[in-house]
């Protein structure tokens, strides 16, 4: 078994005696080397497979046919109906808190905490209930005191998120 050392003293020792000609080749020979070695990793990622035995015409892998996509549903318009839903669920006042801990409960994947879904994420029921658009603006739920609030008479029958 040859010592790696010895390796490296043996390129060391071919280096220096090579003149700047010689070296300037050797450096392209092995940019060359990268090169084929990047054009075959990406071949082989986008389904191309390199010539060689196996294939020597480089010719391209069968592709599966494409999956058909459902469309994604508007996640605000959703939001909106969940946690109208959420809000209907209380009989009288309730608490933003208590609607931040329904709407959770009714939707996780809408308002679970980034990254730690298992945790609801009050900013985001709180960004549907208030705002220019929000739905207190919208007059679906009003307030009726400090920090209570309850859905409005005509918004309760609203075909808004029904199931």
């Amino acid at each position: 078994m040859i010592d790696t050392m010895q390796l490296l003293k043996q390129r060391q020792a071919r280096l220096q005696s090579m003149t700047p000609e010689e070296r300037r080749q050797m450096a392209e020979e092995a940019r060359a080397e990268e090169q084929a070695e990047r054009e075959r990793r990406r071949m082989a990622l986008f389904g191309r497979v390199p010539a060689g035995p196996a294939n020597d015409r480089g010719q391209k892998m069968p592709t599966p046919p494409p999956v058909a996509k459902r469309p994604k549903p508007d996640r605000k318009e959703s939001g909106v109906a969940a946690i109208m839903r959420a809000a209907r669920s209380f009989a009288g006042p309730f608490t933003k808190q208590q609607l931040v801990v329904a709407a959770y409960r009714m939707a996780p994947h809408l308002f679970g905490l980034r990254g730690f879904q298992e945790f609801p994420d009050s900013n985001t029921v709180l960004a549907y209930l208030y705002g220019k658009e929000g739905l207190v603006s919208r007059g679906l739920i009003e307030r009726v005191g400090s920090g209570l609030f309850r859905v409005r008479g005509e918004a309760n029958g609203s075909l808004i998120g029904r199931s």
